[in-house]
């Protein structure tokens, strides 16, 4: 037997109220109809396209839709340059600074460093490391005040 797991946001909806449902509705449609008008401009190039193919492609000058191909392609001509650009940038970089090593890796905080920092023990800092959950209280000058591990 398969158990149901359903995501709150989801299963919640059936708990509102009808008139927040029906908004939800009219916004969702709402949303739809304003991409289609935002996408009416690439549904007209795609039915040209279409046309164009179908009809052995035939000349291109006829559709109207065909005139923004050339404003693409300098579109298209400035993401080549741009990568071309970032490409030359990073051998660039490479040379000038791949061999340096600047990165340094902090060593780990041991146990010994916590209690110190904080002002505690060191079965207090074991017990934080193994709680699941842990709460840490501070006063206005951030110093710990209290810990709750559960």
């Amino acid at each position: 037997m398969r158990k149901e797991h359903s995501h709150p946001i989801i299963s919640s909806t059936k708990n509102l109220p009808l008139i927040i449902r029906i908004r939800d509705v009219i916004l969702t449609i709402l949303v739809w109809v304003l991409y289609f008008y935002f996408m009416r401009d690439f549904l007209s190039f795609a039915e040209d396209l279409l046309t164009w193919t179908s009809e052995g492609f035939t000349d291109a000058d006829e559709y109207y839709s065909f005139r923004i191909l050339s404003t693409l392609l300098s579109y298209f001509e400035v993401i080549i340059l741009m990568a071309v650009l970032y490409v030359l940038w990073s051998f660039y970089n490479m040379a000038r600074y791949g061999k340096k090593q600047r990165r340094r890796v902090q060593p780990p905080v041991n146990k010994e460093e916590l209690a110190k920092a904080f002002h505690v023990s060191l079965t207090d800092v074991g017990a934080w490391q193994k709680a699941q959950t842990m709460v840490m209280h501070h006063d206005r000058r951030g110093r710990l005040t209290e810990v709750q591990v559960s």
